[in-house]
């Protein structure tokens, strides 16, 4: 073995050489500083994955609301091409309709049990016979529009009873709604079946199915359409049953379902844990014996009402508004004190340029002048909620306005619809009451829902201007009032549409859960 050396030379020699091999050695761990730059790329990418979900989730929610609004629109259009009288003759009296106004079946049903709760002072009318409610009173030398008529549809119900109107109810509520889903009510096995009839046990039914049915469903009334379905002891085989037949004469009415497509309005009937139905069951579902049964009815979160608006007698242009789980209530269908004004005036305050003739009409500023071209007066988008309790019935603080982005309001005047792309609640005063709602729309305001149309809280009288003062048809001195060289007569209209001395108000609705609206080709009778 060869000996080590002691010569400090050569332990100078080894040292050397073992600190060159320490250094040389690769590591093999790592520093927090590089942990913590791995934590924050990881981190951030995570952040990002995650906010794509609930991003996501959204976008398809809406492309579905899309998709049935779509559908539901079709539906809408192809059957007022079967029956034109549900917007010619929308009451049912035989007589054309004319001016503008509401197609509302379901509405009008669900909210004649509104009526009831309306106040009693001053009196209301009948909650079903208009779209909108609680109209702010005059006050103050303000009036309001009145409220669009709201009719069922071609039909005239002022002869039924109220359970004739009930079972009407599920007709208009299939006719205007897509069934997109189904509920379950009743989940059993029966204790004893035949081909046309069964009984349950009253520890799941209860002890009267009909009511069972009803609380389940959370409807107030019996006349709801369901479907049974039968299932043998394998679970391979089953069949439906439909209550389809709603009002009992044995054929199918619009808006009654044929649930099993065999084109029978078939019955079921209910008493107490017993059902029995027309069709007998097959002989091989007998022979396997039946197992669960399932009772289940269509719950229909899409629904459409129609706008019409008729100029020409013959001839109406309609909009279909489609709402996802619509609310029927007083509060959503309160109308809003807000002016809708296609005008801005400008900086100046005051129509076209401020005391000039823009028209030259030879009236510095009249109404006509409003929105002139190569004017300060500018389009807007602008709408203005008043919330004030002093402007509303009873002085009673109305229900905050439903606003949300893309959703619409409706003009209570012209019947139009305007999408919302912004809004902002005001409280001016601090005391954590909004006293204003301003809301900017989509598209520029079109039509005046006002009479004030520029905006100074006072009514324009109508001016008949001559310029023939003498009425010798001759061209006098003095009496070119505009310099074009000929005899002229203007005439600047009223403010005052009516005549009743009082500023009409414009009324606003904000409706609950309102999807899209449609505007469907004109219609000919």
């Amino acid at each position: 073995m060869k000996k080590l050396s002691t010569n400090s030379s050569d332990r100078l020699t080894l040292g050397l050489r073992y600190r060159s091999e320490c250094r040389m050695s690769p590591r093999t761990g790592t520093t927090l500083t590089e942990v913590l730059m791995s934590l924050m790329i990881m981190s951030i990418g995570v952040v990002s994955i995650a906010t794509l979900f609930p991003l996501s989730a959204s976008r398809a929610i809406h492309a579905t609301h899309l998709t049935n609004s779509t559908i539901l629109r079709n539906n809408a259009e192809a059957i007022i091409e079967s029956n034109r009288d549900l917007v010619f003759d929308p009451d049912g009296d035989g007589v054309r309709n004319q001016g503008s106004y509401v197609v509302d079946p379901l509405g009008y049903r669900e909210m004649e049990v509104m009526s009831a709760l309306l106040p009693t002072t001053p009196p209301q009318p009948p909650a079903q016979n208009f779209f909108g409610n609680r109209v702010p009173p005059p006050a103050s030398g303000f009036d309001s529009y009145p409220l669009p008529f709201r009719y069922l549809g071609s039909f005239d119900d002022t002869s039924l009873t109220l359970v004739q109107k009930a079972q009407h109810k599920q007709l208009m509520r299939n006719l205007v709604t897509l069934p997109d889903q189904f509920i379950d009510l009743v989940d059993d096995f029966p204790e004893t079946a035949t081909s046309t009839s069964m009984t349950l046990s009253s520890q799941t039914s209860g002890a009267d199915l009909l009511s069972t049915l009803v609380s389940n469903a959370s409807l107030t009334s019996p006349d709801l359409p369901f479907r049974l379905t039968l299932s043998d002891l394998t679970g391979r085989l089953s069949e439906v049953r439909g209550h389809e037949d709603l009002n009992a004469n044995g054929v199918f009415d619009p808006g009654e379902v044929d649930f099993n497509g065999d084109g029978i309005a078939e019955a079921i009937t209910l008493s107490g844990q017993t059902v029995s139905w027309t069709t007998p069951l097959t002989a091989t579902l007998m022979s396997n014996g039946i197992g669960q049964v399932r009772f289940d009815a269509p719950l229909s979160g899409y629904s459409w009402l129609l706008t019409v608006k008729s100029q020409i007698p013959g001839i109406v242009n309609i909009e279909v508004a489609v709402f996802f789980k619509r609310a029927f209530s007083l509060d959503a269908e309160q109308v809003y004190l807000g002016d809708l004004r296609p005008f801005d005036p400008g900086p100046d305050g005051l129509p076209g340029v401020a005391n000039f003739d823009d028209n030259l009409n030879s009236i510095d500023d009249d109404i006509l002048e409003m929105g002139f071209p190569f004017t300060d007066d500018q389009p807007t988008n602008k709408l203005v909620l008043e919330l004030d309790p002093a402007l509303y019935l009873n002085s009673t603080a109305p229900t905050k306005p439903a606003l949300r982005r893309g959703g619409y309001v409706f003009d209570t005047k012209n019947l139009t619809w305007n999408r919302i792309r912004s809004f902002q609640f005001e409280d001016l005063d601090g005391d954590d009451y909004d006293e204003f709602a301003t809301v900017i729309l989509e598209d520029n305001i079109d039509r005046y829902n006002t009479e004030d149309v520029d905006r100074d809280g006072a009514l324009a009288a109508r001016q008949d201007i001559i310029e023939d003062a003498n009425n010798n048809g001759i061209l006098d001195s003095g009496e070119d009032l505009n310099g074009n060289g000929q005899l002229d007569v203007f005439v600047i209209p009223s403010e005052d549409k009516d005549g009743d001395g009082d500023i009409d108000r414009g009324g606003i609705i904000v409706p609950h859960g309102i999807i899209k609206v449609f505007k469907l080709s004109s219609k000919n009778e």
